[in-house]
């Protein structure tokens, strides 16, 4: 995110001016820099004056592939995306409550942009789908999850 508040300036940042205002090491930085910009997510630049902006508009990038560039895909556990992985698996009664913790993290992580994250706009989603989660708390898989809009295109429906 240290980038993309930066960047709305219109310039590339560098990796010590990001840890100067996110209090997060130089060091690791690089290494996420390096992984984000293998992924394409961030572009870099060389030379005075350099540093890095992004890839793509804020908005074209989802939260999930900002994680999974950094750290790889988040599971709750294997068994959520490898059943057979598990010696439980013949009589686990948990690996289907796993499975739909995985797919609903995903889903937030893969509809939310980082706009959302950094843009009045966006933050004013990520309150709504908030305050839609307050007012119902219950889980229904006979409908959107609340940070969908209506016509969405959730994972969960293409089961």
């Amino acid at each position: 995110m240290g980038i993309a508040n930066l960047t709305l300036a219109g310039r590339p940042v560098s990796t010590k001016e990001i840890a100067k205002h996110s209090g997060i090491s130089r060091r690791y930085l690089e290494q996420i820099s390096c992984a984000l910009k293998n992924s394409a997510l961030i572009k870099g630049h060389c030379g005075r004056g350099g540093g890095y902006t992004l890839g793509r508009p804020a908005a074209k990038i989802k939260i999930g592939e900002i994680i999974s560039a950094a750290t790889g895909p988040v599971h709750i556990a294997e068994c959520a995306t490898d059943p057979a992985s598990c010696v439980h698996a013949d009589y686990c009664t948990c690996q289907l409550f796993w499975r739909l913790l995985d797919q609903q993290l995903n889903a937030v992580f893969n509809h939310f942009t980082l706009a959302d994250l950094i843009e009045d706009q966006g933050t004013q989603r990520l309150k709504g789908a908030l305050a839609a989660l307050d007012e119902d708390s219950t889980l229904s898989l006979d409908r959107p999850s609340p940070w969908f809009p209506k016509d969405n295109d959730c994972p969960r429906s293409r089961e």
